[in-house]
């Protein structure tokens, strides 16, 4: 018997002995038109269409076989069949359509079944309870030994190993040979049917349904309404929807619970309801898109630079750097306390600091200052903090990512990178996640160095509470240099 599809090499003009016979049962569609044989003989066959079943079509072995050549016609073989029919997951389900966990339990048991009737064939075993027993107890093995040849080097956990794939019992794998034999050995006979458990019909009039989802949509909304807000305020368009019924007669609807309502609410695209409660523009930073991980192939082909306001007080009154500042900085950083503006850059790809430096204020001159730091050996600033290992990490720069501070966008930092061969990446401005190298730096030095400190300062009110961090000021900057190098 000769079967096709539109995959088969058929030759385009077929001699006059050539033939097509279809199985029984099968589907037969040409140019997308489905079609059941009725009659065949040596030089043609008539086909019946489905769609329209009074109607008749003769087609000669030539013209079938130039329909295949070009594609136009594909056949379903079984597809009538009563054992097929009954096997039938959803409409035209297949192995590959089933979700992966789904489709790995079939293959368990497709491998259980046929490895146990080419025992039961060879005399190895019976379908006793006992014989059964010890024989599932060997081919749960050799599954599992398979599972770890298919990936080799895994560690599978005992939930997978005893979880969905725990070794079936006699009276189990009975059943799904019943079932597997039965079917012609199909493997779809051994699909679970666990998806047609439940009653997936709406007990809610459609009407009161329509409601429920106009009123949980109400739920985003600038005003930020709780549940229960927007639960009162169904019950009154129900009641009103109850009323109308009343005037023409018709029975009143049951009011759905407050649970239903939350059930709604939380059915509701995340991003709208952020937006709605919050504004689009904070939904937009909380979902924004990012395209995989930045990962560079090779050092400094990254370099990530930032600016931080330190959140400690510092002494700055008997330094070198006091007197060189001007009367208006002086008064602005209160003239014996401030906060110095750290900046920093990270290699993205080793995580290698590169550069810090402690300024006032961040101005352009800090930015570049940095930026000729991070291309320079820095062994003497690790020497004179009395840093163990060396800090010899720099070299020529191909790209550095920065915001769009006014510090970077000045015309003289792109024209001192440019000089250097170094490309500027500006970023987006409001998203430091396009920066995380650098901003998980200044995190981190955050909870892990400053907050060890005297004089560190919050990041709001409530946080500080009546902490004076003024008053407990105790670190200088050199101090505080030499604490960020070591």
């Amino acid at each position: 018997m000769t079967e096709l599809n539109s995959t088969q090499n058929t030759p385009s003009v077929p001699g006059a002995e050539s033939r097509i016979r279809f199985a029984p049962d099968t589907r037969i569609t040409i140019k997308g038109v489905s079609y059941t044989q009725v009659f065949s003989d040596e030089e043609a066959c008539v086909l019946r269409r489905l769609d329209t079943p009074e109607v008749h079509e003769k087609f000669t072995f030539a013209e079938l076989l130039d329909l295949v050549a070009h594609g136009l016609l594909t056949e379903e073989p079984g597809a009538f069949s009563p054992t097929v029919a009954r096997l039938k997951v959803g409409p035209n389900i297949k192995l590959s359509d089933l979700k992966p966990e789904v489709a790995e339990l079939v293959r368990f048991r497709q491998f259980i079944c046929d490895e146990f009737l080419k025992m039961e064939t060879e005399g190895q075993t019976s379908r006793s309870d006992a014989a059964m027993e010890q024989t599932i107890k060997v081919l749960f093995g050799q599954w599992f030994t398979m599972l770890v040849q298919r990936a080799p080097g895994a560690r599978f956990s005992s939930q997978q190993t005893q979880g969905t794939f725990k070794i079936p019992k006699p009276s189990t794998v009975r059943r799904w040979l019943q079932k597997y034999e039965a079917a012609d050995f199909n493997v779809m006979a051994l699909c679970p049917l666990k998806h047609k458990c439940g009653n997936r019909t709406d007990r809610l009039h459609p009407d009161v349904r329509d409601l429920l989802r106009s009123s949980a949509r109400e739920y985003a909304s600038l005003l930020k309404p709780t549940m229960v807000k927007v639960y009162e305020d169904f019950v009154e368009h129900f009641d009103a929807l109850n009323e109308a019924r009343a005037q023409k007669g018709l029975p009143a609807l049951p009011k759905p619970s407050i649970r239903a309502m939350r059930t709604e609410i939380r059915n509701l695209a995340p991003y709208h309801v952020d937006a709605g409660r919050n504004g689009e523009a904070f939904a937009a930073k909380k979902y924004a898109y990012i395209q995989g991980k930045n990962n560079p192939e090779w050092p400094l082909q990254v370099v990530e630079m930032d600016e931080w306001k330190v959140s400690l007080q510092t002494l700055l009154k008997g330094i070198g750097s006091w007197e060189k500042l001007g009367l208006s900085t002086r008064e602005d950083l209160k003239k014996d306390l401030g906060r110095m503006q750290l900046s920093a850059a990270i290699d993205v790809r080793t995580k290698c600091i590169l550069a810090m430096q402690l300024a006032p204020t961040a101005t352009t001159d800090l930015a570049i200052s940095t930026l000729k730091m991070a291309m320079s050996d820095k062994n003497d600033f690790a020497k004179a903090a009395g840093c163990e290992t060396p800090w010899d990490m720099a070299g020529r720069i191909q790209t550095v990512r920065v915001d769009n501070g006014p510090a970077y966008t000045a015309g003289a930092f792109s024209t001192a990178a440019i000089d250097a061969g170094i490309a500027v990446d500006y970023t987006v401005a409001g998203a430091p996640y396009l920066r995380g190298s650098i901003e998980r730096v200044f995190s981190t030095i955050h909870t892990k160095l400053i907050s060890g400190f005297d004089g560190r300062t919050f990041s709001n009110v409530v946080e500080k509470g009546d902490y004076d961090a003024g008053a407990r000021a105790s670190l200088t900057i050199e101090e505080l240099a030499q604490a960020l190098v070591r």
